[in-house]
């Protein structure tokens, strides 16, 4: 293929060159010939690559053989792509294009000889790098003009023998001429369009040579190219023929343009004369654009400026200061050759010096206005940039140090940010130091208000189900007062928008600015603990009040609004605290450090003191939490007990939140400064705990004992009379079920020995157990002197309600048993004497005070009757009062000397009855005394009776039964009877129950 590519090659012939031959000869015709060698020699060189038609010697680059090439192989590659071929060159332009398509060439085809396998398999299993060489692989592709077959046959049949190589030979002709028989087809189908293209080039070619000669040979010249002829057509020939004679169509348009010449230099002579000026300005003009950079850094940097774009700014800078280093340096150079500038560089120095000084100018502004902005910068969270991660303080800093400064701005940016911080903190606290002082005052100024309406804000939510406790802890001017102190401290020492966190920016902000080289700068003053002591204005003077002792202590305030802020206050002050210890200067130990752990506990002590002395005055007023108002759940207690307790379990939850201020938030790692209470201070609490139990059941005491004027009490109406007692504090008769009798002493009583006994069970052990686990202590000797006071005064109570009914039934026992008609006149007596009804009357109207004032444990919460399970109190009172009755007996029988045997059956027959119907309430000690009753009758008595009584036993018990029988309605209350026959004794005598309580 290479052969026959050089052989059409040096058969190569330019298309009508024949025909660019004059036909007739002449001068035109020598020249014309003469161009046409010498535009063949020069397509023949560059067709060839050569330098000239006629080298004298083959060109040096061509001389790189096929085989040279080929034996290189792969590793040589790079080095062998940078020579050309050696026939190259004989390709021409043709030899480019080939190297343009080698990029298209396919990457894979069969193999050209019929092997089985494709040629790019063929070469992988040689281990050529066909993929990433496509030069390479164009060198094995048939379809390619690079094909190489001397490199075909080495690489793919190393080993093949002569046959098998005519085998391919054969393949290959076969296909070949398949190929080849298609072409043929093709051409011979379109010969004659490509005759009548060819035949048509050459007319319109002779037309613009000729301007329009007709010549009737060209279509024969066309079609014999070696027989061609050209006949004379110098008389045909027009005036703009493309010739030489012509012009080459020129001659004819030159007259006129001489003539608009000078048409043109008369009408603009002066214009032109111009020329030089134009020049000059054109020079200028160049010299500005050489100097476009120099002229326009001016403006840029104040565009700049204005925009606040500090990387342009640096950037314009840096860039205007290369130019007058330039500049200067060029002078330099000149002074120490002593050689003259020349113009240019003259003219580059003048507008450099200009540049530089308006430059100056700019930055100088630019860096005043810097200082002040940084002098003047108030916080670093109004400093924020765009992006909100730097601030802009460090943006000042940098562009600074960039453009050169004399002082060092982190310096003065670290002394102004100190005294605005230490400025605001003294007004800070000076000003908040006198808006708490007015409230103060104010507060101090205000009527002492009344222990009612200091209770009224000491009842909290009883159960956990109504803790969603909405209602104020005191009064408004009191939580104006805390709600200040707090917002005071929150903006003080809060971390988060408070001074306190400005300040530990401040600090890792100067701690990352002078660390490494700036360690000199160490000297910047630490933190200063001083300003703590002027927080809070100094005490007021002593008006023997607890709370003139405490400057942070609103006047007249009550302890649950104390512990609920200064709850607060303490987990604020711990936080601060533990941020402050964890700075470097602190972490590291020094009397800093103390000073925060002195400043934690000191404030803990003294809010611990002020809690104590208003939880003590508070426990005062628990005697007016009670209102007479029965427990919603449990009919027989008031709502004292749960107030008491929800009071307690609050200061209890409020100290524990006080004494260790758990919730302050510390950072993992950092020293802690809350340490664990002393021992004092929980000697403090525990004592006052103690101390607040035992007013409150003085409080009950009193509340029992004597009425309390409580705020509504006017609202409130007696029910039903009194019975007969002297005094207007008297029990009374009737009571209805639900209501409370407050005016009642009884009734107080009574509530108050069931509040006693519930606080003893349940609420006293339940408060014990919480302070324990909160203060991780025991209260053994405690909880032991409680459970004895509880006692106690639950003794006294009893004694002090029972005593009243127990006098008046002992006079009358004593006034029935020695009164003159108390001996029956009949030998069988078989009536009860009058004094035992009244008896029973009187125990029946107790039980129905007591079962009326304190509903069964199970009875309904909206109804409560008769019917109900007894209190444990009503069969605890009537036993007292049975073994009391009948201690009455056995002393007004033995105050008789003697008794007969109707006398005998008659105190019999009156202490059975009593014993009989209070059975139920029987205890030991009355049993002991009926016992004795019974001796002391048989002493008093002689043989003859004593055995008369024994023979009317029989008697005795059917009289007994009947009066039992006949007083069955009256004194139902006290047996344990079905309700079926007791309403039949009801319909009987309804009267009989209107007293009535449990059975």
């Amino acid at each position: 293929m290479a052969a026959a590519d050089y052989t059409s090659a040096h058969n190569y012939q330019p298309a009508g060159d024949e025909g660019r031959l004059p036909s007739a000869p002449g001068t035109s015709h020598i020249t014309s010939r003469k161009l046409q060698e010498m535009e063949a020699q020069q397509d023949v060189a560059r067709h060839y690559n050569l330098p000239s038609a006629y080298p004298d010697e083959w060109p040096a680059e061509l001389d790189l053989s096929d085989e040279s090439r080929d034996e290189a192989g792969p590793s040589t590659q790079d080095t062998a792509a940078q020579a050309k071929w050696r026939y190259s060159g004989l390709y021409g332009d043709r030899r480019k294009s080939t190297i343009i398509a080698s990029a298209s060439t396919q990457q894979d085809e069969p193999d050209p000889l019929g092997g089985p396998q494709s040629v790019m398999e063929l070469l992988k299993q040689r281990g050529l790098p066909v993929d990433e060489d496509a030069r390479l692989r164009s060198r094995f592709v048939l379809s390619s003009t690079s094909f190489s077959p001397a490199l075909f046959l080495t690489h793919t049949r190393p080993t093949a023998s002569a046959q098998s190589l005519l085998q391919g030979l054969n393949y290959l002709t076969d296909s070949i001429d398949q190929e080849s028989a298609s072409l043929k087809a093709l051409v011979e189908s379109n010969f004659e369009k490509f005759v009548r293209i060819k035949a048509t080039i050459d007319n319109v070619y002779e037309e613009m040579r000729d301007d329009g000669t007709q010549n009737d040979n060209g279509l024969h010249r066309s079609l014999s190219q070696n027989a061609r002829q050209i006949g004379p057509n110098s008389a045909g020939v027009r005036k703009n023929a493309l010739t030489e004679a012509n012009e080459y169509g020129f001659k004819g348009i030159n007259a006129p343009f001489t003539e608009a010449s000078e048409m043109a230099e008369e009408l603009w002579g002066e214009a032109l004369n111009g020329r030089q000026r134009e020049e000059g300005l054109k020079q200028v003009l160049e010299a500005v654009e050489k100097q476009r950079g120099i002229y326009e850094i001016g403006t840029d940097l104040q565009k700049s400026i204005k925009q606040r774009d500090y990387d342009a700014i640096i950037e314009q800078y840096t860039l205007a200061r290369r130019y007058a280093n330039d500049a200067k340096l060029l002078v330099d150079r000149a002074t120490s050759t002593q050689r003259s500038l020349t113009e240019d560089q003259v003219h580059t120095i003048l507008v450099t010096g200009r540049m530089w000084m308006d430059v100056e100018k700019q930055i100088q502004a630019f860096k005043r206005d810097l200082w002040r902005r940084l002098s003047n910068a108030q916080s670093t969270k109004q400093l924020l940039s765009a992006n909100g991660q730097d601030g802009e303080y460090m943006d000042l800093i940098a562009i600074l140090l960039e453009l050169g400064v004399d002082d060092n701005p982190v310096w003065v940016w670290l002394l102004s940010r100190y005294d605005y911080l230490k400025t605001r903190i003294a007004s800070f606290c000076e000003r908040g130091r006198a808006e708490i002082e007015i409230l103060r005052r104010r507060l101090a100024s205000r009527e002492k208000p009344s222990p009612q309406s200091v209770a009224s804000y000491l009842r909290i939510p009883i159960r956990e189900a109504a803790r969603n406790y909405s209602d104020p802890l005191d009064t408004e001017q009191i939580l104006e007062f805390w709600e200040c102190v707090h917002t005071f401290l929150r903006k003080l020492i809060s971390v988060q928008g408070g001074l306190l966190g400005d300040v530990i920016e401040f600090w890792d902000t100067r701690s990352h600015l002078l660390t490494g080289p700036y360690g000199y700068l160490n000297t910047l003053p630490g933190l200063d603990l001083t300003l703590t002591r002027k927080i809070f204005p100094p005490p007021l003077p002593k008006t023997g009040e607890v709370w003139a002792e405490f400057a942070f202590w609103p006047p007249h305030a009550n302890s649950l609004s104390g512990v609920h802020y200064l709850g607060q206050f303490l987990i604020l002050i711990g936080t601060a605290a533990s941020e402050m210890a964890d700075l470097s200067p602190i972490s590291g130990g020094s009397a800093t450090y103390d000073q925060l752990k002195l400043l934690v506990s000191g404030t803990r002590e003294r809010c611990v003191r002020a809690t104590c002395a208003a939880w003590n005055s508070d426990a005062e007023h628990c005697k007016y939490l009670e209102d007479w108002t029965r427990d919603l759940e449990r009919k027989a207690l008031t709502k004292m007990p749960g107030h008491f307790m929800a009071f307690e379990s609050a200061i209890l939850t409020g100290m524990q939140k006080i004494l260790y201020i758990s919730e302050a938030m510390t950072k993992p790692g950092s020293v802690d400064v809350v340490t664990p209470p002393p021992t004092k201070l929980l000697q403090m609490v525990r004592s006052q705990f103690v101390t607040s139990v035992y007013k409150a059941l003085s409080g009950l005491v009193e509340n029992a004992e004597r009425p309390v004027n409580v705020e509504g009490e006017d609202e409130w109406v007696l029910i039903g009379p009194s019975f007969s007692g002297t005094g207007s504090d008297v029990p009374s008769s009737v009571s209805v079920y639900g209501g409370i009798d407050s005016k009642n002493r009884n009734v107080r009583i009574l509530l108050t020995l069931s509040n006693l006994r519930a606080l003893r069970a349940e609420h006293v052990p339940q408060l014990i157990t919480s302070f324990e686990s909160a203060f991780a202590v025991k209260l053994t000797d405690e909880s032991k002197t409680i459970q004895d006071v509880l006692g106690q005064i639950d003794t006294r109570l009893f004694q002090s309600y029972t005593r009243s009914v127990v006098d008046t039934l002992h006079t009358m026992i004593l006034n029935g048993i020695s009164s003159a008609d108390w001996v029956p006149s009949t030998s069988r007596p078989d009536e009860l004497r009058p004094y035992v009804y009244t008896t029973m009357l009187t125990l029946v109207m107790v039980h129905t005070e007591v079962s009326t004032t304190l509903p069964g444990a199970s009875s309904s919460t909206s109804t409560m009757s008769p019917a109900s399970p007894s209190h444990p109190l009503t069969h605890a009172i009537l036993a007292e009062l049975l073994t009391q009755i009948s201690k009455s007996l056995l002393e007004g029988f033995m105050s008789r000397p003697k008794y007969s045997l109707p006398a005998l059956m008659q105190a019999t027959l009156d202490t059975e009855f009593i014993a009989q119907t209070m059975s139920q309430y029987a205890t030991e000690a009355a049993g002991q005394v009926q016992s004795q009753i019974y001796l002391e009758l048989d002493r008093r008595t002689n043989n003859e009776a004593r055995a008369k009584l024994q023979a009317e036993l029989g008697e005795m018990r059917g009289v007994l039964k009947r009066l039992r029988e006949r007083t069955r309605g009256e004194f139902a209350c006290f047996k344990k009877a079905d309700l079926e026959p007791r309403n039949e004794i009801c319909t009987k005598y309804p009267d009989a129950f209107l007293f009535n309580g449990d059975s």
